[in-house]
């Protein structure tokens, strides 16, 4: 189950879309090279279908990502250029006033969908020696997109069958950690 972390976000109007909650969702590093001082990552950055979501109570929420929302031109825009950095930040999301104190590179402009047709990938730059080093030495294995959604309460079946509660629409991206092993986890990728 994917590690469980909400914030709501600025005020909603109480329609379902405008519910905006943050979400992560997390993939482990396919392979890394370097490219002069640089280290170019390859993995995926987000996915369709169910993701699970543990309540912190014993309870389970799934929420279904569709493709037509993960896809969409706006949120494949809001992944380009993203910082990325180690862990989460605490508390904080990034902006153009906080963005140095945690990034340790960045997330290409070729965001797109991948060949499989569920992910999302990039190109992913770390241009931090010390990140990189813990890359090397698998202490960082993961990567792991914070993101933005609102939330369409209506519970449903996807097309494979699989049950949901809510779906996430309007998804936009904020930044991409490297993380430990196992630190989170957004369902089967």
């Amino acid at each position: 189950l994917m590690r469980h972390i909400v914030r709501d976000h600025g005020p909603s109007s109480g329609t379902p879309a405008d519910a905006r909650v943050y979400r992560v969702d997390a993939f482990r590093i396919d392979s890394f090279e370097m490219v002069g001082e640089r280290m170019k990552l390859v993995g995926h950055m987000s996915r369709t279908g169910v993701q699970e979501y543990d309540q912190g109570d014993g309870t389970v929420r799934r929420e279904q990502r569709d493709a037509a929302e993960v896809f969409s031109t706006e949120s494949l825009r809001s992944l380009e250029v993203i910082p990325v950095t180690v862990g989460h930040p605490e508390r904080v999301m990034l902006d153009g006033d906080n963005w140095r104190d945690f990034s340790v590179g960045v997330v290409g402009s070729n965001v797109a969908k991948a060949k499989d047709g569920r992910h999302t990938e990039a190109d992913i730059w770390v241009l931090d020696a010390d990140a990189q080093r813990d890359i090397r030495d698998r202490r960082l294995q993961e990567l792991s997109v914070g993101y933005f959604a609102g939330l369409d309460e209506t519970a449903g079946v996807n097309d494979a069958g699989e049950r949901y509660d809510a779906r996430q629409v309007n998804i936009r991206g904020n930044h991409l950690a490297l993380l430990p092993s196992g630190h989170a986890r957004g369902g089967p990728t």
